[in-house]
């Protein structure tokens, strides 16, 4: 064989690779719609509030949020292994500059635990810190309560 049957191969065989990239993306793009109308669907037909876009601002706690989505995620039957492809579609200003701006965790449980590291603010950790220092149970207040209250912290 001569350079130029050599090269040509080598064209090939980059074009089959860059074609195959391609028909993935695809496919990957097309379930991620195909959920994202299975999600929407779910929202509608079972009248569950549709959960808030996360935008990352002092005043909206990561914490509270990822578990808001996870009773969506519950609420609507969106398993597991689906939930990380679904997350992007509910981040909007600066966390939604952070999604597409850096590479992240494929795993479902990890991607939340960035997030959170990502987007509690010191003043947020300072305060929960300071909520679970100062927290007493009430006269009234029974065990039980005191207890998940602090929980929640």
């Amino acid at each position: 064989r001569n350079t130029t049957d050599q090269q040509a191969q080598a064209n090939y065989q980059a074009y089959q690779q860059t074609l195959v990239a391609h028909r993935e993306r695809k496919r990957h793009q097309k379930e991620a719609e195909e959920m994202t109308t299975n999600l929407t669907n779910q929202i509608l037909l079972k009248g569950i509030q549709p959960a808030e876009q996360f935008t990352g601002r002092d005043d909206q706690d990561p914490i509270a949020w990822v578990q808001g989505i996870n009773e969506l995620f519950v609420a609507t039957g969106v398993k597991k292994e689906d939930r990380r492809k679904l997350l992007p579609m509910y981040f909007s200003d600066d966390v939604k500059k952070w999604y597409r701006n850096s590479e992240h965790e494929e795993d479902y449980d990890a991607f939340i635990l960035e997030l959170i590291r990502s987007f509690t603010s010191s003043t947020q950790r300072l305060n929960i810190s300071s909520k679970l220092i100062n927290r007493r149970q009430g006269v009234n207040e029974s065990v039980q309560s005191y207890y998940y209250d602090i929980l929640q912290l």
